[in-house]
């Protein structure tokens, strides 16, 4: 009777040991999530100042009779929108709801690879829109 008792004891305090470690699990996916979203938030302001600098030598090189430079730089302000919006669409769907701790994980597993992407996106635009940037302050000089 015993032996029957410690087992079962044992069981319970394994079940809740898992159960504490993926708590645990979801608690650094969370703070994973949330880290990436934040190291890549404080750029949206450069995303809006550099497609703004760009429509605006994009309308310069038009009326110039630049089309082609300016239809070129016009895609890039694009892709920066599309950047941005890509970081506002992932903030409105992200909500970590009331599921059991395995649907937790498998979220938020989820949302950490979608906010990587939109990192991607994000840092990959905006190096692209610098150096354009510069090559074109370089033709001016």
């Amino acid at each position: 009777m015993f032996a029957l008792a410690a087992f079962v004891f044992a069981a319970c305090s394994n079940e809740s040991e898992s159960t504490t470690n993926e708590e645990g699990s979801n608690e650094t996916l969370k703070e994973e999530v949330t880290a990436i979203h934040d190291e890549v938030m404080p750029k949206m302001s450069e995303v809006n100042k550099l497609k703004n600098d760009i429509m605006k030598k994009a309308d310069s090189l038009a009326q110039a009779g630049e089309e082609e430079a300016s239809t070129r730089l016009k895609a890039l302000a694009e892709e920066l929108e599309d950047a941005g919006s890509s970081m506002m669409v992932w903030m409105r769907q992200y909500k970590p709801a009331d599921l059991n701790e395995e649907e937790v994980k498998a979220y938020l597993e989820e949302q950490k690879v979608k906010v990587e992407e939109v990192r991607t996106k994000i840092n990959t635009r905006l190096e692209k829109a610098r150096k354009e940037l510069e090559s074109w302050m370089e033709e001016q000089e």
